[in-house]
């Protein structure tokens, strides 16, 4: 199925709706010009060659043209995660990655290039997509063992504020204080990542098909 600007509008709509938030749009050519840019070509060659690299610049696009009046963060979130699926990709949302938007919102052309955004954006959603079920339970473990460090230091510290600074920051209650996420503290986090490698593992059979797909 094609990736269109169609797709990252009823994306939106879905996320307005969730969130009770302005479903309207700035600039529809905004949006348009986000799927052309992952699509664009010189001389017959693609200027973004991957599948990756294409998600890096809806991901980058969506936040940094901010063509809706709110929600341009999380749509960016969604539109990155069904793009990937589309292509039989399976990628694994972490609460971090609201910070990671935040944190590309943030960033001025003038200080840093393009390029160089898109290139550490690449890096993180290869950090975070799997091609086997295997890369999905090490992808979970991976963060399960950070959660676990990140408890166990501030325990041997002494220092129970870290864990709670660290969820925050996760969050971005910085900059959404109102928000109220569905976990409580990291330990709610680590709950529903174990939850969902038992969820991966009784799906096991689609998600292979979908990477098998994906492989052909």
């Amino acid at each position: 199925m094609k990736f269109t600007y169609k797709n990252i509008i009823e994306i939106h709509e879905k996320i307005a709706k969730n969130y009770s938030i302005d479903s309207n749009y700035l600039n529809i050519n905004a949006i348009k010009s986000i799927v052309y840019r992952m699509n664009d070509n010189f001389n017959n060659s693609d200027i973004y060659p991957t599948i990756y690299d294409k998600a890096a610049v809806l991901f980058m696009r969506i936040i940094r043209c901010h063509p809706f009046i709110d929600g341009n963060k999380r749509t960016a979130l969604a539109s990155l995660s069904e793009y990937l699926v589309d292509n039989n990709i399976v990628y694994l949302t972490f609460p971090s990655d609201i910070r990671f938007s935040v944190e590309i919102a943030k960033i001025h052309s003038n200080n840093i290039s393009d390029s160089h955004i898109l290139k550490n954006i690449k890096r993180w959603i290869m950090f975070h997509t799997a091609n086997s079920n295997d890369d999905i339970d090490i992808i979970i473990d991976r963060q399960l063992s950070l959660i676990k460090t990140i408890i166990g230091v501030a325990k041997n510290k002494n220092r129970p504020s870290m864990i709670d600074k660290t969820f925050d920051y996760w969050y971005a209650t910085d900059i959404y204080p109102y928000y109220t996420p569905s976990y409580s503290g990291l330990e709610g986090i680590m709950q529903e990542l174990e939850m969902e490698k038992v969820f991966f593992k009784q799906v096991d059979s689609l998600i292979e098909l979908i990477l098998k797909v994906g492989r052909k």
